[in-house]
């Protein structure tokens, strides 16, 4: 019987979708005003979400030929039909999403995007060195870029990792959402989303 119990509890581990607990997101959301210094606005652990489980199976169990491929792609969401209270405190995501909560505005960059002067705006880094135990995702969205309601700002509250695999689909990786940021012509934004192991 005893064995029976430990066992249970260690399956628990693994499918226990409410507190997965071998895999950890912690994501950065910053503004920049012009030329001004990088502000932190929001700063939390995220949601690493169930179909991450399946990426990070097959990133490491399949050989030549796989058709899983690793994080390539970023998206910011938001409604500016919003109440003041969801700008504030929106609907937090849960590990069955599979995509980020809020997609009326939708913004999307590439891992291959760059900036001018050919600059990364999806760079890949790996802290904690030499043991490298973690990947940072640093995303950057340009002044010049997500203002999709232009001249009127554009309301996000929401941001996602995917992976968008040929012959499979988009599949989310990890989600958050934040206190409202504004983008407007003035404003860069920055996430940083550091997966640890």
């Amino acid at each position: 019987m005893e064995e029976f119990i430990l066992k249970k509890q260690a399956d628990k581990r693994f499918v226990d979708d409410e507190k997965p607990n071998f895999l950890q997101g912690v994501f950065r959301a910053q503004i920049k005003e012009n030329e001004g210094a990088w502000q932190t606005h929001f700063e939390k652990k995220n949601v690493i979400v169930n179909s991450a489980r399946k990426i990070m199976a097959h990133m490491i169990g399949d050989c030549a030929g796989s058709p899983y491929e690793c994080i390539n792609l970023f998206k910011l969401g938001g409604d500016n039909g919003l109440t003041a209270t969801e700008m504030l405190t929106p609907t937090a995501p849960t590990p069955s999403d599979t995509d980020m909560v809020y997609t009326a505005n939708t913004f999307t960059r590439l891992r291959t995007d760059t900036g001018s002067g050919g600059a990364s705006l999806f760079e890949i880094s790996y802290p904690n060195t030499p043991n490298e135990t973690s990947t940072l995702f640093t995303i950057t969205i340009e002044k010049g870029e997500a203002n999709l309601l232009d001249p009127d700002p554009t309301v996000f509250v929401a941001s996602g990792l995917y992976a968008d695999i040929s012959g499979i689909g988009v599949l989310l990786f990890a989600s958050q959402t934040f206190p409202v940021m504004t983008k407007t012509t003035s404003r860069s934004f920055r996430y940083e989303w550091e997966v640890r192991f």
